[in-house]
Parts: structure tokens; sequence; C-alpha cells
């Protein structure tokens, strides 16, 4: 399969058009057309509806370009660090984090690291933790933070901290005052879970099942920031690790969950492959932040 086919099916999805794809692309709309339908044959699959004029891409397409994405930035990658390099530019750090870390932790991380090191180069990727070992053992990469277990054949993982799983409530929530909560205690409040298949989902499960009850979500989203802002506005209660309602100074009360629930986090590094000066220096930062971010919140462990 080669990367300039995968390109031009990119193209053509983003733009809606053959034509426009092809002045993109500088290529003739039959040159362009004969690469798409090349990818198809070879893939096995339908990735375009042409029962309109519009290039249209089919479920089928969709879901590929989904997993491709990442691939093809990668290869687009490769050039921007051959520019680098030719310029002199070698000092690069590469930082994948999943949503959940990102404003506790992958913000401050950022700008206090760039405070300390305004000549190093960083580039940041937030990604679904669905995702996330795909882009760490797919591309190059400094950093990694997601939650744990993250087991892999190609990366090193090691604990950065635990926090407890917390009941998210509006201010001024019935509930807010107490110092913990049982999942039986949540059950006259619409509760609004993460979807099947995401991690949080999967820890709310266990939860519930550890207590013999069962979730029954009244609303379900993709994101634990928009569970969190849907919570805000007082359309129900959620649970969560205690990190993402930093995000809504003022708005939100969380409450540890009992019995006690563990959130594991963790960094990963790419297996044998000797960190540079600059990465040690990040993980310092990171590991800086997690202490801080735990005396905080008081959630010391």
């Amino acid at each position: 399969m080669k990367p300039d086919a995968l390109r031009a099916f990119e193209t053509v999805v983003e733009l809606g058009s053959l034509n426009a794809a092809a002045r993109v692309l500088n290529l003739s709309e039959p040159a362009l057309s004969r690469k798409i339908a090349a990818l198809e044959a070879e893939l096995d699959l339908v990735l375009f509806d042409r029962s309109r004029r519009q290039l249209r891409p089919t479920e089928t397409g969709r879901a590929f370009l989904q997993e491709v994405q990442p691939i093809l930035s990668g290869l687009r990658r490769i050039t921007d660090f051959a520019d680098e390099i030719r310029a002199g530019a070698r000092r690069r750090l590469r930082l994948i984090s999943m949503p959940r870390l990102s404003t506790a932790i992958t913000g401050p991380v950022i700008a206090a690291f760039k405070k300390a090191h305004p000549d190093v180069a960083l580039s940041v990727d937030i990604q679904p933790r669905r995702l996330l070992e795909t882009w760490i053992t797919g591309q190059r990469f400094d950093l990694g933070l997601s939650t744990l277990p993250a087991q892999h054949p190609d990366i090193d993982t090691r604990l950065l901290f635990e926090l407890p799983a917390v009941a998210v409530l509006p201010v001024g929530h019935r509930l807010a005052g107490a110092t913990a909560l049982t999942v039986e205690d949540l059950a006259d409040d619409p509760f609004i879970a993460l979807t099947v298949g995401t991690a949080l989902r999967r820890q709310v499960e266990a939860i519930f099942g550890h207590a013999n009850a069962v979730l029954k979500p009244a609303v379900e989203v993709s994101q634990t920031h928009l569970a969190c802002q849907l919570v805000s506005l007082g359309a129900g209660v959620t649970i969560c690790d205690p990190m993402v309602p930093t995000g809504f100074p003022g708005r939100l009360a969380v409450v540890p969950i009992t019995p006690w629930y563990p959130m594991a986090f963790g960094m990963h590094f790419l297996r044998g492959r000797p960190s540079s000066p600059e990465a040690k220096a990040l993980e310092a930062i990171v590991r800086e932040r997690a202490d801080a971010f735990l005396e905080e919140t008081g959630f010391t462990q």
C-alpha cells in the first residue's frame, strides 16, 4: 500500500470533491480516480459512495480513515523532522497524552517545560486512550501519559500516581458536603456515563459491580470533559478521577467514592531507547507536577 494513495484518499474525503483534491495534489482527475480505485481494490473495501455527483465516503471509508490518520500524520512529520535536521534544529521532544490529564497535568507540564527549556521544540498530541497505544508504538515519541494498565512489548511503563474515583456533583448539590459516597447514594440522580468501550466506562462499571449495582446511564458521552460540563449544568452526576473536574473551578464538587477504588496513571517510554537529557527533564517536570497535584487536592499516596 503506497502512502501517496492513502494521502489521496484522505484529501478527497476532506475536500469532498475529486476535482478539488486533484488540484491540491497536482494530479489529473483520471489519475486521482485510478489511485482511489487501486486502493479500494488492494484493500477489497468500498471506500466511496459513487451514486451521486460528489464522492462521499461510505461508513467503511470513514472507519478506515479514522484508523490511518495517525499513520498519515506520522508520515507528514518525517518531512518536518528532515527539514529541522537540515536547519540544525535537532532538539525536539514529542509528548503524547490522553485528554483526562490535559488540564491538571499536561497543560501545566508544557508551560513549565517551555519556561525552563525555551530552545527545545515540543510537539504534543492529545489522543483518546483507545488510540494511545497505536500512537505510542506506531510513531516516534519521547514520553506518553495515560491510564494504566498499558501493556505492549515495545513500551516500558512507570507508575505516576494513583487517584481515587470520585463522585462529581454540581456545586450546591445535597451530597456535596459528604466526606465519602457510595454508588447507592447517587441512585436518585441521573447518571452521566462515558460510552461503552472507553477506559473510564470500564472503571465505572467495575465500581458499580463491586457494589452489586447495575450502571444505568441517563446520558452517555464520549469525553469525560463533556460529562463534567453536563454535571456543572445540572444535568446529572458522574464518576471519574479528580483531574478533569479541576477544569471547572467553582462549578463542581468532588467526593471520594467508598469503598476506595484506585485509578492508576503512568508514563510510557519506548523500550530499549535511552532518554535524552531533554526527555529526562520533561519526565522530572511531569513527576513534579503530579506531586503538586496530589498536594493541592489532598489525595496523597
